[in-house]
């Protein structure tokens, strides 16, 4: 309502019925929900415990450099603080409230470091995307699920500790995280933001990736040297799902296990450092998804097995 204005200072007539006014912060009349902040209100801010909810686009765009939000806020809406170019810390106040924040709620944010609080229940949808100086998130472990692009774009994102609550990571969801050396995929994981294509999308083009480990006692996944791959009920390796970027044997040379049937979707693509690829099959059950060794640059020589007679 006061977009293009550089409002710092507003006043509310105290017989408003529906609005309220502190330090020149718009709330509802019982002050339970922020809904204008000045434009040109700089510093930091803590909001009053009697808030529960912090609207959408609020501080969207503000000059503001710290915040707190407090234990009883149960919802902090889409792009709340999107734009806060100046806003280098957030203060979650612990409590008993269950905490949601919306999508893209603190996109394109100076935030380096990023702790949730355990009453945290959900993240929406790229709600950290394109925080460029954000280098370690931790998260509650009340979330089950990382929603598509949550941390697309966060380049210096270095240091992620899952929750093993975790059941799911959505399509890129640390898409184009380039300083990600490591991840530790948890024991109840089902997805790995698998496209329709079957492909592995979770972490694309994260350009440092090297191992990705899953824990043992996960009935889905399984790795090896740091390679990702489905298992079946028996514990086999049957379909390689995901090399890292950065994942690069010794001599160059990647051999297939004996039990894959299947090599999945890009399974290989943007690898920066294999120089051969064998197998150790007959080929004979062999299948192949699209783009699997799309943009290897390093990649020399593949070596086919002798039984294999499709190739897709």
């Amino acid at each position: 309502v006061f977009g293009g204005t550089v409002l710092s200072k507003v006043t509310v007539n105290g017989n408003n019925a529906n609005y309220s006014v502190e330090d020149d912060v718009i709330f509802n009349k019982l002050k339970t929900k922020i809904v204008y902040y000045p434009t040109s209100k700089t510093g930091n801010y803590v909001i009053p415990e009697s808030v529960v909810e912090i609207g959408a686009n609020v501080f969207e765009n503000k000059l503001i450099s710290k915040i707190t939000i407090g234990k009883n806020i149960a919802l902090i809406g889409d792009f709340a603080f999107a734009g806060c170019e100046n806003l280098t810390e957030i203060i979650f106040i612990d409590g008993e409230t269950k905490l949601s924040i919306g999508n893209n709620a603190f996109q394109n944010t100076a935030i380096t470091k990023l702790a949730l609080p355990s009453r945290t229940a959900e993240i929406g949808e790229m709600a950290f995307a394109d925080c460029v100086k954000l280098e370690s998130v931790s998260f509650s472990e009340k979330i089950t699920v990382i929603k598509k692009e949550t941390f697309v774009g966060c380049k210096k994102l270095k240091t992620v500790t899952l929750p093993v609550s975790l059941t799911a990571i959505e399509e890129n969801a640390f898409a184009y995280c380039e300083s990600i050396e490591s991840i530790v995929i948890p024991a109840k994981e089902t997805k790995l933001g698998e496209a329709t294509n079957g492909s592995i999308t979770a972490f694309s083009m994260a350009t440092s990736l090297k191992t990705i480990t899953i824990d043992e006692n996960n009935a889905k996944y399984a790795s090896k040297d740091g390679v990702l791959y489905e298992k079946d009920e028996d514990g086999k390796l049957v379909t390689l799902l995901y090399c890292p970027i950065m994942n690069i044997p010794v001599d160059g040379t990647f051999i297939v296990p004996e039990s894959v049937t299947r090599i999945e979707t890009g399974a290989f693509a943007y690898n920066r450092g294999i120089e051969k690829i064998e197998f150790n099959n007959s080929g004979e059950n062999l299948t192949f998804g699209s783009k699997v060794f799309a943009s290897c640059e390093g990649l020399k020589e593949i070596t086919l097995p002798d039984g294999m007679t499709v190739i897709g």
